[in-house]
């Protein structure tokens, strides 16, 4: 039996240059520091958007006459301040400024595997339940205000 040829393929292996360069530390520092931009823009604006809605939703939960309806209010209420802390809970942090390239791939790794965790479509209907739940209730109430 030889291993004559799958030794040459080793050495070959071995021998040839990397495909990609390792990171810079500052490179690392402003991927980081863009992904940190991303996601205060969002937060931002999911901050505006509570801004506009909560006034409007408590208004319409204080004055509308049906029973149901006003309920379906302060549930949107709730699902509005539920938005709003999952989205802010999972803010990113700032790198300590002495980091080592692998502290700062580390900790935006883990930043990312934490804001997968949270998002995608099982963390879409988690966050968005109490909101469906506030529209239906407000649905079934105007039903009972529809001509037939």
């Amino acid at each position: 039996m030889s291993h004559g040829p799958d030794n040459q393929l080793k050495a070959l292996w071995k021998g040839q240059e990397a495909e990609a360069k390792p990171m810079s530390i500052e490179a690392i520092r402003a991927l980081v520091r863009r992904a940190r931009m991303r996601r205060r823009r969002s937060i931002v604006a999911l901050c505006a958007m509570g801004a506009f809605a909560v006034p409007m939703f408590a208004w319409r939960a204080w004055v509308d006459p049906g029973p149901l309806i006003r309920a379906g209010f302060l549930v949107e209420l709730v699902g509005i301040g539920w938005l709003l802390w999952r989205g802010v809970r999972i803010w990113l942090r700032p790198p300590p400024e002495d980091s080592t390239a692998t502290v700062l791939m580390d900790l935006h790794r883990a930043q990312l595997i934490r804001q997968r965790q949270a998002g995608g479509f099982r963390g879409a209907i988690v966050t968005s339940a109490p909101i469906l739940v506030g529209l239906l209730m407000m649905l079934a109430g105007l039903s009972r205000y529809l001509p037939a």
